[in-house]
């Protein structure tokens, strides 16, 4: 007779494989039934952890402190208030965090803001990169602006000076083979003034509009305020000067630098909105006086407008 195996059953154990068994089974019942307190406990006295045995368990945990995450809204303002620096400084914002989490907060950040607490810590980051960062950037960009200032303040001192005895007159026809500096001779003329100009030409771009301005180089300073007092008193147009000229009406002034012709408009803008009668050119320099009896005011940049 043949021995028959039946399905699913096990070879039988012998003694040794049966204690090694039920070892395995003692060890995972006791690894299930141990929690984390018990296995961070004291050694009882006598084991063999007490007398330095070292296994993993044997190592302080690390505790791990939870940073809150990025909410949708607090992902919205991060991103918004990122685009803003790049719009108003120039240049993106750090990626990397300033602070680490559990860590203090130096004395000059305080007083702490209320609207920051429990906040997540990126927020809190960007309050820091805002103190450090971008307050230094500012007093930068103030310094940088301040240089600026200074020297285009120079640039247009010297630019001015090469401009001294210059005067520009508006409302002269063009026409072709036209002589400047006679047709200047015939205003100052018209004006009884005795003029000797170096040099005249016409500035900027052909109009069908109107004619372009004639720059003129008188023969010095005194030359030029005397055509341009001149001018003030007796009202003249161009029919006065050539009969077949239309009645332009013709204006002289001094040659300003582009600078300064932008700081008189600037000026006479204002003067409207602040209630100022008076504004002027004398050598080169932009006056301005709210009435008759008021003192006169200087006018050398933007901020002495705003002044006004």
């Amino acid at each position: 007779m043949f021995p028959v195996r039946i399905p699913g059953a096990l070879p039988a154990l012998g003694g040794t494989q049966r204690q090694q068994a039920a070892a395995a089974a003692a060890a995972a019942a006791a690894a299930e039934a141990t929690t984390p307190d018990e296995a961070e406990s004291e050694p009882e006295p006598g084991s063999s952890r007490q007398h330095g045995a070292v296994g993993p368990r044997a190592s302080k945990s690390k505790v791990k402190v939870q940073v809150r995450p990025f909410t949708k809204q607090s992902l919205d303002k991060h991103e918004s208030r990122s685009a803003q620096i790049v719009k108003d400084y120039g240049f993106q914002p750090k990626r990397k965090l300033s602070v680490e989490d559990g860590s203090v907060l130096p004395c000059k950040y305080e007083p702490f803001p209320s609207h920051l607490y429990g906040k997540p810590l990126e927020e809190i980051d960007n309050f820091i990169y805002e103190e450090e960062e971008i307050k230094t950037v500012k007093e930068e960009n103030a310094t940088l602006i301040e240089k600026v200032q200074l020297l285009e303040s120079k640039v247009d001192h010297f630019e001015m000076e090469s401009r001294k005895s210059m005067v520009e007159v508006r409302g002269i026809p063009e026409s072709d083979n036209e002589n400047c500096v006679e047709i200047i001779k015939a205003i100052a003329t018209k004006l009884d003034v005795v003029a000797f100009p170096k040099l005249a030409f016409r500035v900027g771009s052909k109009s069908q509009d109107r004619p372009r301005i004639i720059v003129a180089d008188m023969l010095d300073v005194k030359e030029k305020e005397e055509i341009i007092r001149a001018s003030r008193r007796m009202k003249i147009n161009a029919t006065a000067i050539i009969e077949s000229w239309p009645m332009n009406p013709v204006f002289i002034n001094e040659n300003l630098t582009a600078y300064r012709r932008k700081l008189l408009f600037m000026t006479r803008q204002r003067a409207v909105e602040a209630n100022y009668r008076y504004v002027w050119v004398s050598n080169g320099k932009i006056m301005a006086r709210k009435a008759e009896g008021y003192k006169i005011e200087k006018i050398h940049s933007a901020n002495d407008v705003l002044r006004l």
